[in-house]
């Protein structure tokens, strides 16, 4: 009679979400874990690429910097093998843009203040539209109202204006 076969591995991935700012020197740490302790060959894929391989019942794997890395959504892959069977766990990390290219703001705000020294809060549909407007030089008195006002798209970005960058007074 032999031994019984080994456990299938199943492997979790963590986190599933990590977002950097462009150009930042910032990466993200993705980390492999197996249930019971089970080991298995761990092999991480960057957007489809085999970048890191260890056996062993744990493993993380560091991405490259987002200043060196495209703008965009990218895909954090880890297969776990061993002879009792396979399993895969997916994480996704953002490198998303902190400031503007143009005068269009073409990325969803997370975060507004309306005073400098006031907390940060959750910005909500009609943020993202204000802004869209004055940034798009359509508004009117709007951007006076606006000009104490600061957003940024994630929580370790820095803050910027609600009035366009291109004037040096609030657009009338």
């Amino acid at each position: 009679m032999g031994s019984p076969p080994p456990s299938p591995p199943v492997v979790h991935l963590s986190p599933t979400h990590a977002s950097v700012g462009v150009g930042s020197n910032q990466s993200s740490v993705f980390t492999a874990l197996m249930d019971g302790g089970i080991q298995a060959t761990l092999s991480f894929y960057y957007d489809g690429g085999l970048v890191q391989q260890t056996y062993g019942h744990s493993a993380s794997y560091s991405t490259p910097a987002a200043d060196s890395a495209t703008a965009g959504n990218h895909t954090i892959r880890v297969i776990a093998s061993n002879v009792g069977g396979t399993s895969e766990a997916f994480a996704y990390w953002h490198i998303v843009p902190c400031s503007l290219s143009g005068a269009y703001v073409d990325f969803s705000v997370d975060q507004i203040r309306c005073c400098p020294n006031n907390d940060w809060t959750d910005a909500m549909c009609h943020h993202n539209a204000i802004l869209r407007v004055v940034w798009g030089n359509l508004g009117s008195g709007l951007a006076n109202k606006l000009s104490q006002c600061q957003w940024r798209s994630r929580d370790f970005c820095e803050a910027q204006s609600f009035t366009p960058p291109h004037t040096s007074s609030p657009v009338q």
